[in-house]
This record gives structure tokens, sequence and C-alpha cells, in this order.
């Protein structure tokens, strides 16, 4: 059971029975027992309950039944030096349940704002977007249950396969009582829809990539969302296959799930039950395919996005042309000069529609039934507790081994790295050396340890960490479990080139002297190693390509070289730095 409704002297009260996903009253998540008040709205999971002096409580599925109203939505941006823009130009509009609706419109046309205006992603600047009328940036945590996302970039580990990328998220995403036998069933489910029963134990790498977008889709139905908004699905699929996703998105939304997404293919079109279609993030047209074709007297869609580009090139060829030599000032001027015609060309044809049928018929009468009163801001967010954390962390930390047990070359090379480099340290360090440098190497090997495993290990698994974060993932957890997985590795690798090197020691080939059989210098090294994957770690958060995260290494590793104290710096230098060799200093 995700919640209880109880019947007291003061009324009826509902508390959560320990659901992943947590209850929510009027937007805000409850803890223990809470009192239910006339008018209130109750939300778990997909079902809503409103409850009612006279009628008692009714009950709602909304999973087939999810309205979207966006009324006046704007979005403005600020830029350094020049007039601020608008991405989205007051756009309203109204999508039925269950509806295949497609956003349509050149590049920069703000279909991807869009989108992200309607999923929650991004606040808009103003205006309002409902979810059966709630207001969605107000209700987000109770609402993105409900809402599905697959963006562009794939969301899945390409190690592991099909299913198990699926069992992972029904185990982070599913509430807690799931058993196993129905979380089987439902993955089951979804790969029958999405037409992969027959590749359910194939590794995701080995998928194509019309394969591997169905996957995306599927994670995103594990939790049976009531709305999917999807960026460019079929962006780099063949024509083929390209038909094939679409006729699926298509069936998708005829199983009683609202379907939305942003496209640049034009020859499927027709499959979508509505088009909403942008220019210069204004809204010039919302209706059917065939409809959208008529207002602009168009053959084609190619030949619509032909007649919405011609005026503004035809002004633009009326401009005197542009001197070779121009000053900053005149090109900032031009570029806003072609602002001006681009826009200009916008609202005419925003103004054009305004003033159709289509205009009353799709926007203004289905808004018109809207509440347009504000309702009162929710209870503040309140955090789960920290069993649903550790169980994330455990699932995750679970998910990551896996991950990185599949690359079994990788592996070897991690660990083979030890021997190796304790080799090369036997034949540097000699037996008369003075003890402190085969630790300032040992030191130098578990930091680079650490920090060469650690640098790409969240840029590589950003769109992933970005989809699970707008659902449940509870960011201490995720880092939790990088964190023990990695020192885990690191401390195998720093034990095995201890081990060797000590192997060496009383073999009479090397001095590597230590109380203890050297056990306390082996955990300073350890917790160095540690050190390293912090690093790393907080490299690879700031830097969005693993290239850019491999190159700024050296960064970290050079300056413990030069300031450990076995390379002479100058008196200032030495001022500053003293105490801060940590590594070296406790392996002493």
């Amino acid at each position: 059971h995700h919640a209880r409704l109880i019947n007291t002297a003061q009324g009826v009260q509902i508390e959560d029975a320990g659901s992943t996903n947590g209850v929510y009253v009027n937007g805000g998540r409850v803890s223990g027992r809470h009192l239910v008040q006339n008018e209130d709205v109750v939300q778990i999971g997909p079902f809503v309950l409103r409850v009612d002096s006279a009628s008692g409580i009714a009950v709602f599925d909304t999973r087939s039944k999810l309205r979207i109203d966006a009324i006046a939505i704007t979005k403005i941006v600020h830029q350094p030096g020049r007039a601020s823009r608008k991405l989205l130009d007051d756009i309203s509009l109204a999508i039925e349940p269950n509806e295949f609706v497609g956003v349509l419109g050149p590049s920069g046309a703000g279909k991807s704002m869009l989108m992200n205006a309607l999923n929650g992603m991004r606040r808009t600047s103003s205006g309002r977007v409902l979810i059966n009328n709630l207001e969605l940036y107000q209700h987000i945590d109770s609402l993105k249950q409900s809402i599905g996302y697959v963006p562009q970039d794939d969301i899945i580990h390409r190690e592991l396969t099909v299913y198990r990328t699926l069992y992972y998220v029904a185990r982070l995403r599913l509430s807690r009582d799931v058993p196993a036998n129905e979380i089987d069933q439902i993955i089951s489910e979804v790969l029958d829809v999405t037409g992969l029963a027959d590749r359910r134990d194939v590794i995701v790498s080995q998928l194509s990539g019309g394969q591997r977008k169905r996957v995306s889709i599927a994670v995103e139905l594990i939790t049976k969302p009531s709305v999917i908004f999807l960026d460019e699905p079929t962006s780099g699929l063949d024509p083929a296959t390209e038909e094939r996703i679409m006729k699926l998105f298509r069936q998708i939304a005829e199983s009683g799930r609202t379907v939305i997404l942003n496209t640049h293919a034009m020859e499927n079109v027709r499959l979508f039950d509505r088009v909403v279609v942008l220019l210069r993030g204004k809204l010039i047209f919302y209706g059917t395919p065939t409809e959208a074709l008529e207002f602009a007297g168009a053959n084609s869609f190619v030949d619509l996005y032909n007649k919405l580009d011609a005026p503004v090139e035809s002004e633009i060829a009326e401009l005197e042309s542009f001197p070779p030599k121009a000053t900053k000032a005149q090109r900032i001027t031009y570029e806003q000069r072609l602002e001006e015609i681009a826009d200009g060309v916008a609202n005419e044809w925003r103004g054009r529609f305004a003033a159709t049928d289509f205009h009353r018929r799709y926007i203004e009468q289905p808004l018109s039934l809207v509440q347009q009163e504000v309702q009162a801001a929710p209870p503040p967010r309140r955090r789960g507790g920290i069993i649903d954390a550790l169980r994330q962390w455990a699932t995750l930390v679970r998910r990551y081994a896996e991950v990185l047990a599949s690359d079994k070359w990788n592996l070897a090379i991690l660990f083979g790295q030890a021997p190796i480099i304790a080799l090369l340290t036997y034949l540097v360090v000699g037996k008369n050396d003075p003890r402190d440098f085969p630790y300032f190497i040992l030191a130098l090997v578990s930091l680079w340890f650490g920090t060469s495993v650690a640098a790409r290990e969240l840029v590589k698994e950003r769109p992933i960490f970005e989809r699970e974060r707008m659902v449940n993932l509870r960011l201490l957890s995720y880092l939790a479990s990088k964190l023990f997985v990695l020192s885990f590795i690191i401390g195998l690798q720093t034990i095995w080139l201890f081990a060797t090197l000590k192997i060496l020691h009383f073999a009479g080939l090397m001095s590597l002297p230590g109380y203890f059989l050297g056990l306390p210098q082996l955990l300073v090294l350890v917790l160095t190693g540690m050190v390293g994957i912090a690093l790393g770690l907080f490299i690879s958060a700031l830097v969005k390509t693993s290239e850019v995260a491999t190159s700024l290494v050296p960064l970290i590793l050079i300056p413990q070289i030069l300031f450990a104290g076995l390379v002479t710096v100058t008196p200032l230098v030495a001022r500053h730095l003293e105490g801060r060799g940590f590594g070296k200093k406790r392996t002493q």
C-alpha cells in the first residue's frame, strides 16, 4: 500500500505508508499523518483524490486523462551588450488527453524551449502551465511521476543488457514495496510495447540506433507516465527506422497517453493529431497537419517552411550590403536589423493565425474553460526518509559495479597497473635511498589512481543523471555510490601495489620500512587515493566532455610533484605550502 486513509474524530487523515515517490497534498509532500481539509487535492502516483464536504472523497485515475494548458508563457534571456531576447513569446495552447502532438519550426524557433517549459525542466519568465488544472511549477514534485521525458542523447548505460537497464530503472523509480515478480511483469509489458521482446538479453551497445531509442522510450514507460515528451527522437535515423519509430509513438498515444515531440523531419507529419508551428519563439499555428497546410497555402510541410522563410529572405535582400571592414558597432547594428526583420515576419504570421477560426477552435475555446484564479502556493518541499536514500544508494552501487564489471579489458588494465608500477618503482629506488623517496612515489601513484579513474565518471553519465534527477534521484545517494565503488577499486589497486613492493622489501631488493608491516602507511595511501577520487569527481562535475576532463588530470598531479617537498622551491612558495603535503607527510 502507498498510503492509508484514517477516519478520526478530527476528520479524515492521510498517512504515507512508505511509498518511494511520496504522497502529496496540494503539491506538498507529507510525512506522518496529515489532516485532509475540504477542497484539498491529494496525489498518490497517477491517482488524484479530491475532498469535498458534500460528496466526500472522489478518486481520479489521471493516467489516460492528462490535459496540458499553457497560458501566455514567455521566456526571456538577457544577452550582455545586446537587447533581451524572447525565446518564447506569449504562447497559449491546450493539449487534450491522448493526443499525438508535433512541435515544428525552423532551427532556433524555440521548439526545445517550449518542450522544456511544458515538462517543467525550465521555468518560464511569465505565464502559467497547468497539468489537469494544477500549476506545474508549484506542484512539480507531485506531477513529475506523470511526466516522461526522452532527451536527444541516450539516457541508458550501453554496457548493460536491455533487461538489466530497465530493471535498475524500475528499482530506482518504482515504490520499494513493488515485488520482483511484478517488476519483471512490468518490464515484459514495456518490451512488448516497444518491440524489444526479442532483444531482452542483448547488450545495449550492440543495438542499432533505432533500437537504442526504443530502449530510451521503454525506460520512460516503466512508470506508466500520462504524458511523454521526446526531444528530436528521430534525429540521425534512416527514413525507414524513423517511420517505424513515429508509428510506435502513434501507438503509444492510442494506448492512452499524450505524446509530444519536436522534430525537423517532415515525412511523417501526417501521423500527428495536432501540430504546433513556431517561428522566432512565436506560435504561428496550432491545429491538425492538414489545417496547417491550408492555413499557409502550402502543398507540403517543406513548402510551408519555404513560405515562412521567403518574406525574411526577401527583406534581407533589400538591405544594404554588409561592409567587409565593418566595426563592431556596425556589426551589432546589422545583426539587430536582421533580428527585427525576422521578428516582424513572425509577428505577421502570428497575427494571421490569431484571426482564424483555427485559433478560436483550438486555443480560445478550450482555454476559456480553464480556471483563471491563481492557486495558493503549496507547502514547502519535504525530503524523503533515510531508508529511501539508502535504498537508492544500494541500487546505484549495484548498477555502477555491473557497468564497470562489463568492461573486462578496462578492469584488467586498472589492476594490471599496480604490479607494473611496482616494478618501475623497484628499478628507480635503491636499497640505500631515503625512505621519503619511495613513499613519495607511492603517494603520487595513489593520487593518480584515484584522479584518473574518477575524472570521467560524472560527465559521461550527465544525460542519465539529469533525467533521473528530474524523477527522484538523490544527489548524495548518487555521489556516495560513485565514491564507494571507486574507493573499493582504488583500495584494491593500492593494496596490490603496496604488497608487491613489500615483498621486494622483505626479499632485500629495496627499502620500504614501516611499523606493523607498513599497515599505517598503507592506510594513508588508500586515503590519498580517495582524495584523488574526490578531485577526479570534482573535475568531472565541472567540465562538459570526457576529453576535457582527461586533459585536466595533469593539472592536478603536476603540482603534487612540484610542491611535495622533494623539489626545491623559493622561500616565499615554501612558506605558503608548508603543511599542505598530506599523503607524503603521513607516510613518513
